[in-house]
């Protein structure tokens, strides 16, 4: 991009106050001092292996299920779970879960965007909303609830990031946390 003299000349004349442009400087090299201080070793947390998330669960019998070597190089994660989950009384339809953990989201490694995945796997999106559900703990998730359909089968999915302790259903505050909790507790840890 190359600027002539009066498009630089506008440029700076553009209305923006002392006090904003000090403010956006300092906070510019206080990020890069901190983001790029020697020996910050990031802090990952202890966690159990998903290998031991409970097969059965009040009637519901899992199966897992391996990813093919394919799709866990694209996907870089660091453990997953992907289990078919089943209701013996026949009442109730099948449950598909899966989980993707981040021990680290550096480097580009991060949680695949289920609105990328989706119509990359030839899903089409029918609908979308994000729902709030109750929590065991008396909290709340809140969840993104995607209708989706290839060759006639149409299926729900409910999906969620969830983030250093936080339950985040829109991509925007994901990214807004990821950048927070990198920069202050030195922390990118995080599942889908």
């Amino acid at each position: 991009v190359t600027f002539d003299r009066t498009t630089v000349e506008r440029l700076m004349s553009w209305p923006i106050s002392s006090a904003s442009l000090a403010a956006g400087a300092i906070l510019l090299i206080g990020t890069t001092v901190v983001a790029t201080f020697p020996g910050r070793t990031e802090a990952v947390p202890q966690r159990l292996p998903l290998a031991l998330f409970p097969m059965e669960f009040k009637g519901w019998r899992g199966i897992p299920q391996p990813l093919d070597n394919g799709s866990l190089n694209v996907l870089g994660l660091t453990d997953y779970l992907l289990a078919d989950y089943t209701n013996p009384s026949g009442r109730e339809v099948p449950l598909n879960f899966y989980i993707a953990y981040y021990a680290s989201q550096r480097s580009g490694v991060h949680a695949h965007s289920p609105q990328l995945c989706i119509p990359g796997g030839g899903w089409n999106i029918l609908g979308q909303s994000i729902l709030t559900f109750d929590s065991t703990n008396g909290g709340a998730i809140t969840a993104n609830r995607v209708v989706i359909e290839k060759q006639g089968v149409k299926q729900i999915v409910y999906y969620w990031f969830e983030e250093r302790g936080r339950h985040i259903a829109e991509e925007g505050a994901l990214k807004y946390y990821a950048l927070r909790d990198a920069l202050v507790d030195n922390r990118t840890d995080g599942a889908l």
